[in-house]
């Protein structure tokens, strides 16, 4: 018996086979499941898959400066998402990996050219006072544009507008995920700030809200003389939802 046992990891050690997959449960636990898929995919799969890609680009792909081959395993590494994600969020928060390289790595298409910003946490430093070398950004047009940030405003179930000061700054990553939770709902999510209109303000602005940009459709600075909702609705937004630590300051 302790012989045809050690046949077994004989077999498996040839071919690079964990010995949970052929029913040798001998030294299988609960904590050792998940590893051993990994193992499967990087040690034994993905040699055959490296092989079958260069056989297929090579053989029957023609125009291979526009498509390739490649076996997507993210199903099989399904069990490790918290892990990536973990990853992910650490290498975005100290300024490593941007949105669309985070993308690329789970083999999705990017998000746009604003993808490509590198972020870190405000309560540390931005990464051209570390000395990261970022592109030289463009100058400031003397008047600055009204912010617009994501895609047009278009009719939704809701639109829901959240203050920045003293609202969204108290807690970024809370109203963060609730405007992206919201927005994927198929809500409008808008930012109207009594702040001026300048280019630090909005740079400030644009720095706090950080990954969550994408989830405003517009970003509106109006000045401390007017009221909120009569800038909404000049702009041709009807709010339905106010979030704002000062509500006086939407219809005075």
């Amino acid at each position: 018996l302790e012989t045809r046992a050690f046949e077994i990891i004989e077999i498996c050690r040839a071919f690079r086979v964990n010995p949970i997959y052929v029913q040798d449960l001998s030294r299988s636990t609960y904590s050792n499941q998940e590893q051993g898929a990994i193992d499967l995919v990087g040690q034994t799969l993905m040699p055959w898959f490296r092989r079958w890609e260069s056989a297929i680009t090579r053989d029957l792909i023609a125009d291979d400066d526009n498509y390739f081959a490649e076996f997507d395993v993210k199903g099989m590494l399904r069990g490790d998402s918290s892990a990536r994600a973990a990853y992910y969020t650490s290498m975005m928060n100290c300024g490593v990996l941007s949105v669309n390289e985070i993308r690329a790595a789970e083999n999705l298409n990017p998000i746009g050219p604003e993808g490509d910003q590198h972020y870190m946490q405000l309560n540390i430093t931005t990464l051209d006072k570390v000395g990261v070398t970022q592109p030289a950004a463009p100058a400031a047009p003397a008047a600055a544009p009204p912010l617009q940030i994501g895609r047009s405003v278009e009719s939704r179930a809701l639109t829901i507008s959240i203050d920045f000061d003293q609202t969204f700054s108290a807690d970024p990553k809370m109203w963060g995920e609730f405007a992206m939770k919201s927005d994927a709902e198929g809500n409008t999510v808008v930012m109207i700030s009594r702040r001026p209109d300048t280019p630090e303000n909005q740079k400030e602005i644009a720095d706090t809200i950080g990954i969550h940009m994408h989830a405003f459709s517009k970003i509106m600075l109006i000045g401390a003389d007017a009221l909120k909702a009569d800038a909404a609705v000049a702009a041709g937004l009807k709010v339905d939802i106010w979030i704002d630590d000062a509500p006086q300051t939407v219809q005075g």
